[in-house]
């Protein structure tokens, strides 16, 4: 055992990790210009950490170069591996002379790393965002194989009527290989008519006609009008898919959701409850709700994100909910009801990320004011953690945060946190 960590207790930082447990993004080589932004964070076979990245090009070296998406690679314990890349760092666009940027990392089960992003495409003297993508092999070169040219990128461009969501998109692999995104758009015009979408892709990057017919699938519930949002999707046995995210019953009052497909996009309506077959939404007072993550658990599913809205003036809580495989109330968490948590009465808490460890306990952070916080399988904080289950990263807040299991039963956390020169890429590990 490390001394430096031997009479440390679990949510302490592990002060073995980069410079008193904090690993800052200054450290990326100085080609890359000021902008360092941490998109995603992925934990390697070898215990490497590998981090998508939002960069700006050192104008010194590169004048006029647009931003562009990157990928930096640390060693276990923090140290930027100038053996990947050039000096540490691969950067690229998704389009030439395109503003790019990185997203959510996720390693395929044939061992090639994919990518989310986005381009911005100019359209009229204005750079819109459109949803990318970007796959590599093993080592690191873009795959050819991948995309309709064969450049190893995919850009799935807006149709005439929306404006794609960079802010929220996630990744994963169903068993077969095939790849689910699900992310958000917006109407041309009104920025609140948004509409959850979830895709499903083929791992040469084309779309899957048998899901939903055309590879897309509209999130709308009962209500064909009705604004939506998606989060987070988890692939099941037997291709089904559960999404989470929330509806818009009423305009500007989202509800919070979980969702069941079978494997063609249909719904699956024996999920949920009798009179919203397919559906199982979590009203709290007259606040808004959403989901932001779901995590997959013995009994079914723990749905993590908040409820009350992040407006100046108001104050969002963190809110948990325990839902059976079959999608019920989860009565052997917090007694099936929603678990509410704030630490504060000034702070802002949404979990945005989280993971269960083999034991059960549920690990979480949060936006807003970001704290990290342990909770056992049946809700209650988790005590031998931090203070009372939690730990307060930082005084001012993040929008949002990556959580990160490791082999060691170590905690990552990531996130990009503000300072003089603006934000910046951060990320600190923990003792689990």
């Amino acid at each position: 055992m490390n001394p430096k960590n031997s009479t440390r207790r679990a949510g302490d930082l592990d002060t073995t990790f980069g410079t008193d447990g904090e690993v800052s993004l200054s450290i990326l080589p100085t080609y890359i210009g000021t902008d360092r932004l941490l998109q995603g964070v992925l934990i390697l076979p070898d215990n490497k950490i590998l981090v998508g990245l939002g960069v700006s090009i050192n104008p010194l070296i590169g004048f006029g170069a647009p931003p562009s998406y990157g990928l930096a690679r640390l060693s276990p314990d923090g140290i930027l591996d100038k053996d990947f890349g050039v000096d540490g760092v691969i950067t690229d666009n998704f389009r030439p002379k395109e503003s790019s940027k990185g997203g959510r990392l996720l390693r395929l089960e044939d061992g090639r790393l994919f990518m989310l992003g986005s381009v911005g495409i100019n359209e009229g003297g204005t750079s819109i965002p459109h949803l990318a993508m970007a796959c590599y092999t093993e080592d690191y070169k873009l795959d050819t194989t991948f995309g309709g040219e064969g450049t190893g990128h995919l850009v799935i461009e807006n149709s005439s009527t929306e404006i794609y969501m960079s802010r929220y998109a996630n990744v994963t692999q169903q068993a077969d290989g095939k790849l689910l995104i699900c992310t958000e758009y917006h109407e041309w015009g009104n920025a609140y008519k948004t509409t959850g979408i979830l895709y499903r892709l083929h791992t040469n990057g084309t779309l899957d006609t048998t899901f939903n017919g055309n590879g897309r699938l509209e999130i709308k519930g009962q209500d064909p009008d009705a604004a939506t949002g998606l989060k987070a999707c988890l692939a099941q046995a037997g291709g089904k898919i559960v999404v989470v995210g929330h509806i818009c019953f009423q305009p500007g009052l989202g509800t919070a959701v979980i969702a069941r497909f079978h494997n063609d996009g249909t719904l699956d309506k024996t999920f949920g409850r009798r009179n919203s077959p397919g559906y199982h939404t979590v009203p709290v007072g007259g606040l808004w709700t959403q989901f932001n993550n779901l995590l997959s658990t013995p009994r079914g599913f723990v749905a993590t994100g908040k409820a009350g809205e992040d407006e100046p003036g108001t104050v969002s809580q963190g809110m948990m909910v325990g839902i059976t495989k079959e999608g019920l109330e989860d009565l052997d968490f917090n007694d099936g009801k929603p678990l509410i948590t704030k630490y504060t009465s000034e702070t802002e808490t949404s979990w945005s990320d989280g993971y269960m460890q083999p034991d059960g306990k549920l690990v979480l952070s949060s936006a807003g004011r970001p704290f990290l916080s342990r909770w056992l399988s049946n809700g209650s904080p988790d005590t031998e953690f931090g203070t009372d289950g939690a730990v307060l990263i930082r005084d001012t807040g993040v929008r949002s945060a990556f959580v990160v299991s490791r082999p060691d039963s170590k905690i990552l956390w990531a996130a990009n946190v503000g300072g003089i020169g603006g934000s910046i890429g951060s990320l600190r590990r923990y003792l689990g």
